[in-house]
């Protein structure tokens, strides 16, 4: 569908200020130019929150993950599995998130949007340990109404 006449294409890049805090946007990579995606970065004095949305590798992304405390991000098949090469530049793959939050310095990774293939017994195991191989910070997968910390997470004291 093509935008009516006068209406504007919005490509990301905007940027909100509020009292305390900033929102920038990005263009995400997901089946374009049927679906016009985006990921959002919060800052906060607390910390830096970047939430993806679904999205393949994508240039406005990689620069809203630059050095954010928490990442969001799809992680939506097992790398090397994709249904095609169009597939994989709008969905994300374990391998390709490890790097992207390695290259980029989050510290805290959150895996959403995964299908049943990291279902099975083991493999979220394996997937957690390939990609700890190149990403060394915090990974979680992502679940509702899960919390996650924007320092680094703090084990419960025993009892």
């Amino acid at each position: 569908m093509q935008p009516g006449p006068g209406a504007r294409r919005h490509l990301g890049g905007d940027t909100v200020h509020g009292n305390g805090w900033t929102i920038k946007t990005a263009t995400a990579e997901h089946f374009r130019p049927y679906l016009v995606c985006y990921g959002y970065r919060l800052e906060t004095p607390t910390g830096t929150f970047v939430y993806s949305g679904d999205s393949g590798p994508a240039p406005g992304i990689r620069e809203l993950a630059q050095g954010a405390d928490v990442l969001v991000h799809m992680c939506h098949y097992i790398s090397n599995t994709q249904l095609s090469a169009r597939f994989a530049e709008s969905c994300m793959g374990h391998m390709e998130l490890a790097r992207l939050a390695q290259e980029c310095g989050v510290r805290n990774l959150v895996t959403t949007h995964i299908t049943e293939q990291f279902d099975r017994p083991g493999v979220r195991e394996r997937v957690i340990g390939e990609m700890s191989r190149i990403y060394p910070g915090n990974l979680f997968f992502g679940e509702d109404l899960m919390e996650i910390p924007i320092g680094n997470p703090i084990p419960d004291k025993l009892m």
